[in-house]
């Protein structure tokens, strides 16, 4: 009787990581090879797999609101980030965990912002602090709003 609630309990956590964890770091990525510049960290890491990819984006429609190419990878990657930091601590949010959860939120926010000051190589972009804290936020709702909706049946 025991083993039924573990099994559904592993297929959704597996569910919530495809979803909320692979699926925008693979998507995040994916931009970032197909549109980045080859002077990207990310493209250079890659080489080979990169290069062949550039060859197909004449034929891969371009993406338009720019937006999408410049911002939302970095809120991709936060939300990433943050949705697996909250599956590693079991979803529960309490002060001896905050500074994790939000540890990937943290870095990119920093990042950026040495970026204006020129502490950092790269271009500062507040569509980028917009796309990071966007990223961050979501995780933390849907986690709040799935609390609410746990205890709203757990007292029925």
């Amino acid at each position: 009787m025991l083993i039924a609630p573990t099994v559904s309990a592993n297929i959704m956590k597996t569910k919530y990581f495809i979803l909320n964890v692979l699926t925008p770091l693979i998507l995040g990525g994916f931009i970032y090879v197909m549109y980045g510049s080859k002077n990207l960290l990310m493209n250079k890491f890659l080489g080979f797999i990169s290069t062949y990819f550039n060859h197909f984006k004449h034929n891969i429609i371009i993406l338009k609101p720019i937006w999408i190419l410049n911002n939302l990878p970095d809120g991709l990657w936060v939300y990433s980030v943050t949705s697996y930091l909250l599956m590693i601590w079991n979803f529960k949010i309490n002060f001896q965990n905050i500074l994790w959860i939000s540890s990937g939120f943290l870095i990119m926010f920093i990042a950026e912002i040495m970026q204006k000051f020129k502490l950092l190589i790269g271009t500062f972009d507040y569509y980028d602090l917009l796309a990071i804290i966007i990223g961050f936020s979501l995780p933390i709702i849907f986690n709040y709003l799935n609390s609410l909706k746990i205890s709203f049946y757990e007292n029925k």
